[in-house]
């Protein structure tokens, strides 16, 4: 009877480890390389935060009433597309379409506010705008990539905490999808 107990209780304490820690496919991520994941998106977050929370692309100047503007010919981002590109290759799919739908404007269908961005067909083309005036949020994040702390991983997922550069930490998670490891988490 006590051997029968006994190799219960390591069933239920192995079967206890598998839930907690999952089975799945994470990737076989070590902490290490938990680490580096988490860096390598994080270089990007500057910029995911400048385009979608913080003064946004840069436009050409002119005087006048307009609301919109053309792009910088010097920007990096030219267009719709390449907006939505940089957006799906450092977000989760639905944290880059949330984010997408609120900086042109929309949610759910429904416009929300003055969009940041249009993006208007002109002779057959599609033309990105960006809005003259744009409102930053108060304050956005820069990090740290140096002090990053990885508070776990299982099943696909690492969660991290990250110090910004005004020494305040931010938990992040990461999710593993079929095209890669993702921010899913908002970066701002």
């Amino acid at each position: 009877m006590k051997i029968v107990k006994r190799a219960l209780a390591v069933i239920l304490i192995a079967l206890l480890a598998i839930g907690i820690y999952g089975c799945g496919d994470n990737g076989g991520v070590s902490y290490e390389e938990a680490t580096e994941i988490v860096k390598n998106l994080m270089v990007s977050a500057n910029e995911i935060n400048r385009i979608h929370y913080g003064v946004g692309i840069s436009h050409v100047e002119k005087d006048g009433d307009e609301l919109y503007a053309d792009v910088d010919p010097s920007e990096r981002y030219k267009s719709l597309e390449d907006i939505e590109s940089f957006t799906y290759k450092i977000y989760t799919r639905d944290l880059a379409r949330s984010t997408l739908n609120a900086s042109f404007g929309e949610n759910e269908g429904v416009v929300d506010r003055t969009p940041r961005y249009i993006a208007v067909k002109y002779q057959n083309e599609v033309k990105l705008l960006i809005k003259k005036d744009i409102e930053p949020l108060n304050e956005i994040y820069e990090y740290d990539l140096n002090e990053i702390e990885i508070l776990g991983t299982a099943d696909g997922v690492i969660e991290a905490k990250i110090k910004t550069t005004t020494n305040k930490y931010k938990k992040l998670v990461f999710k593993h999808e079929a095209d890669g490891w993702r921010i899913d988490t908002p970066t701002y």
